[in-house]
């Protein structure tokens, strides 16, 4: 498919997402370094994606928790 972002981005999906928009992360290799970056144009070295996806899963336990209080 050329609208994939598979088709866009040179990399192997993880079944990891993006902080930011929620996206699929593909893993990119650059040189020694490894990259991740969905199809928003985000990108995250390997020790930026833990403290990321902290954030986000704190946010989420929030909302439900709250949804849960209701």
């Amino acid at each position: 498919m050329a609208g994939s972002p598979s088709a866009e981005i040179a990399g192997r999906a993880t079944v990891l997402s993006c902080p930011k928009c929620m996206g699929v992360l593909y893993e990119v290799e650059q040189t020694d370094d490894v990259r991740f970056c969905c199809a928003s144009g985000h990108s995250y070295a390997l020790n930026e994606i833990c403290p990321g996806a902290e954030d986000s899963l704190g946010r989420l336990l929030g909302r439900a928790i709250g949804a849960l209080m209701k």
